[in-house]
């Protein structure tokens, strides 16, 4: 050792500088917690109060349901979340084969993935047959819905997104692509951390959770964005370096059509 520490004293201080950060990412997470908690709750109370006073509005009534399943969409998916993290280290992912086309499908027309948003637009696409996939489902439902909800939240009313499943030389992947704007090239790296989110309009505890979960059940999750749109990428299996991979076949991906 060069610096005068021995290999004892720098592990212990190596691993004292970890805690810390992982001290400042917990209250992070708190802050980020509240801050989306306080929002629909916000969204709440003021559709109850728009439906207070219209009671002969029809249109601002279902304008005030509408808010109100915003809200409570917000809500449930902070509640699963917060589920999942506490979970994470001490509940054991376990595995099944199911149909994984189908399974997408599923997921996408859920009411509680898309809430009012969807309307038609999500078009789901198996390039093979993946009818014996092996996969943790709570886990990946999870990550799949946060992904559908981004990519119907943050692209054209009216556009499509796409959902396409493929055998990639990564293995099995869940392509989700929206016509959005493209990601700014400062989202980077930071892109699944918590507090990092492009535009404003929440504080990104969404794709945290999502590559909380893909990790969880062995897998990986990146992203590529060009100026046709942005795709996430879910990978079923983790590749076996400690680097996730190269986002080009995502990128690809947001350029077809």
């Amino acid at each position: 050792m060069t610096d005068g520490f021995t290999k004892i004293e720098a592990t212990l201080l190596d691993a004292l500088h970890r805690e810390r950060a992982l001290l400042r990412q917990r209250d992070l997470l708190n802050g980020i917690l509240l801050h989306e908690m306080a929002n629909a709750v916000t969204c709440i109370t003021g559709a109850v109060e728009i439906m207070r006073r219209s009671a002969e509005d029809e249109k601002l009534r279902d304008f005030a349901l509408g808010r109100m399943g915003d809200g409570a969409h917000t809500l449930t998916d902070l509640l699963a979340g917060v589920r999942w993290m506490i979970g994470v280290e001490t509940v054991p992912p376990t595995r099944q084969q199911l149909d994984l086309a189908a399974f997408v499908r599923q997921v996408a027309v859920d009411p509680a993935t898309a809430g009012n948003r969807a309307g038609g637009r999500i078009r789901v696409e198996a390039t093979a047959d993946f009818r014996a996939t092996e996969v943790c489902v709570p886990l990946l439902r999870h990550a799949l819905s946060n992904l559908v909800r981004n990519a119907l939240a943050y692209s054209p009313p009216q556009s499509k997104v796409y959902l396409k499943i493929a055998q990639t030389r990564h293995g099995v992947c869940i392509h989700v692509r929206n016509q959005g704007r493209k990601l700014p090239g400062t989202f980077g790296k930071a892109a699944f951390e918590p507090g990092r989110k492009p535009g404003g309009g929440g504080m990104g505890f969404g794709l945290y959770i999502v590559r909380t979960c893909m990790r969880r059940s062995g897998g990986e999750v990146v992203y590529g964005s060009t100026d046709a749109g942005t795709v996430f990428s879910l990978l079923l299996e983790r590749p076996p370096t400690d680097e996730p991979p190269h986002a080009m076949f995502a990128a690809a991906e947001a350029e077809s059509a």
